[in-house]
């Protein structure tokens, strides 16, 4: 995986060390803070994704929490190698996302909480390609959508290093458009000169929606035992080629345990390292992966969300 930033990400990564220790909050007349402005940004690193988000929080006093994002590809080369459950991009993305939180017991225990997400990404992107491999290039300009929802459960007892769990369901909807992939063409000689291969994209981009549903129930046991595990089962299904409904091809399933470890925990910014096994496979339809895939996935993370995926 080629490590060359994209020059959007190196923006991104400035921005958010930048503002990386602001918080600026709103207050009426009588000095109670009714808002407050934070920035959040989350790293992803790992061998299927390579991402960085930036942006901005707005939590309000009535528990409703608003999120702008941008988001691209860390790498140049950061295409999901197996079913797409996450919100890995190849291109860039601009995001809104709405929380409405419920503390269950305020008084009693104020980290008991059910949050209810909806998110929303948007990106453009002009496409070029040489049909049939000729000297006149096309272009083309698309727009990619996806949008998700998100329940989660935060407990936590009330009492210092104890453990939390978060349990989360998310259900997310993608149609990003992508380009195809180059293939060589072969560029005879004149006379006694070699043949030359040529790379080139000779084929528009496609577009396949994809509907994924993560069930993830990860367990974080405390900072004097900075262990964290999250199994996690995932379901997958895809449409055809610049359709909109992602069903008829294919459908896959998606089982992980993640084992994390985290070596910085300084609120509200924590590193996290992880390993899992996984096994990918095919339950429906017919696409170009094989039937079962399995591994270990490695990811380094950085951000604000401690047992978000």
């Amino acid at each position: 995986m080629s490590l060359n930033l994209r020059p959007i990400s190196k923006i991104l990564c400035i921005i958010t060390f930048w503002i990386g220790g602001s918080v600026l909050c709103f207050s009426s007349i009588d000095g109670e803070v009714h808002t407050s402005i934070t920035p959040f940004f989350n790293f992803v690193i790992a061998q299927d994704k390579s991402n960085i988000e930036s942006g901005f929080e707005l939590k309000m006093k009535n528990e409703f929490l608003v999120r702008i994002v941008g988001r691209v590809p860390l790498v140049e080369d950061s295409k999901p190698q197996f079913s797409q459950i996450d919100r890995h991009a190849n291109t860039w993305r601009i995001g809104l996302s709405i929380f409405k939180e419920w503390y269950l017991h305020p008084k009693i225990n104020p980290l008991n909480s059910i949050r209810l997400g909806f998110e929303g990404y948007w990106g453009h992107s002009k496409f070029k390609y040489f049909p049939n491999g000729g000297e006149v290039e096309g272009s083309e300009n698309h727009h990619s959508i996806s949008a998700g929802v998100n329940l989660v459960w935060f407990y936590q007892p009330n009492k210092p290093n104890s453990y939390q769990i978060a349990p989360q369901l998310r259900v997310h909807y993608t149609r990003d458009w992508e380009a195809s992939e180059k293939i060589g063409i072969v560029i005879l000689g004149e006379g006694d000169s070699p043949s030359t291969v040529i790379d080139k994209i000779i084929a528009p981009p496609k577009a396949i929606p994809n509907l994924s549903v993560r069930l993830a129930v990860p367990c974080y046991f405390g900072t004097e035992f900075p262990i964290a595990f999250g199994p996690s089962v995932g379901l997958v299904t895809t449409g055809s080629d610049r359709d909109w409904s992602p069903e008829g091809v294919t459908t896959r399933s998606r089982f992980e345990f993640w084992i994390y470890w985290f070596p910085v925990i300084k609120k509200p910014t924590n590193v996290r390292l992880g390993l899992a096994p996984f096994l990918d496979s095919r339950i429906g339809g017919d696409d170009k992966l094989d039937k079962n895939i399995y591994g270990v996935l490695l990811q380094l993370r950085i951000g604000i969300t401690l047992l978000e995926y």
